[in-house]
């Protein structure tokens, strides 16, 4: 059975009673504000489904809610074809259609109390006992997550954390779960900066030596050869060709070959070694 059309013509209602009365076993496509699905087999609901996400499995409750979502739909369009739906046992129209008419009166009550809008929260206190039955008690055990002691006493504080389960501990309305632990993040370390390498002043001065000039010093103290090298930069320029080989005086050091320099000690070194003649 291959049907299409606009939902201006066969309201959703419509459709559901063609499949009722022909007993024909397909899919139905609606598309709208909101996209749906709904299953028969035989003329019987099986499943339905809002937006690509299944609402009904075993329950007609379930079957229910996504009929009441795709009932409100007024433009749009609809097909019907080959049935792509679970196997199941379904349930038959009417009994669904009076589930989702009870969900709207049920709805209606609640716009006329004001409360289909806007945030919620339950009374802190009540004028009389209130007695639940079981059957309602899911009502209020859906409003909570899993949460722990720790996180109570984060909003409430301490002593109303405290109070807050016994009384729920006494009444026996809590039970203890075990949530999967998420996995630790693992933290990254960052590399420790690499410390310069120690440089050997010998070995520099051996490699550039023709750029020193200067007796050998190896038989004198760190002492002695660092002052020889504040003294040679206080020195006088020396006259030059005007080129600017000429313009710069070059200081000639040696140093014990045990001397060792690392990190702003050799840039200074280096500073002194060549700088600038003014004028």
């Amino acid at each position: 059975m291959n049907l299409t059309g606009t939902l201006s013509d066969w309201t959703v209602a419509d459709l559901l009673n063609v499949m009722k009365v022909t007993g024909k076993t397909a899919t139905l496509h609606i598309k709208g504000t909101t996209s749906g699905t709904i299953h028969f087999v035989e003329g019987r609901v099986v499943g339905a489904e809002l937006d690509g996400r299944p609402i009904a499995g075993d329950s007609r409750a379930d079957a229910a809610d996504s009929l009441l979502v795709l009932w409100s739909i007024e433009e749009g369009t609809f097909e019907v074809v080959d049935f792509s739906g679970p196997d199941e046992p379904g349930w038959d129209v009417e009994s669904v259609l009076a589930d989702m008419e009870a969900l709207r009166a049920l709805e209606s009550d609640l716009v006329q109390a004001g409360f289909a809008e806007g945030s919620l929260m339950l009374k802190e206190e009540i004028e009389a006992a209130v007695t639940i039955d079981p059957s309602d008690w899911w009502a209020l055990s859906s409003l909570v997550s899993a949460l722990s002691f720790r996180q109570l006493e984060q909003v409430f504080g301490r002593g109303r954390a405290i109070r807050l389960l016994h009384t729920l501990h006494r009444l026996g309305l809590i039970r203890k779960v075990d949530l999967p632990e998420e996995p630790a993040e693992t933290p990254v370390e960052e590399p420790a900066p690499a410390e310069p390498p120690a440089v050997d002043l010998a070995a520099l001065a051996a490699d550039e030596s023709a750029q020193f000039e200067g007796p050998a010093a190896a038989d004198r103290d760190e002492e002695s050869w660092l002052d020889e090298i504040a003294v040679a930069a206080e020195a006088p320029a020396s006259e030059g060709s005007g080129s600017e080989s000429g313009s710069r005086r070059v200081l000639g050091v040696a140093a014990p070959a045990s001397t060792v320099l690392t990190g702003s000690v050799l840039d200074e070194m280096r500073r002194l070694r060549v700088r600038p003649v003014s004028d």
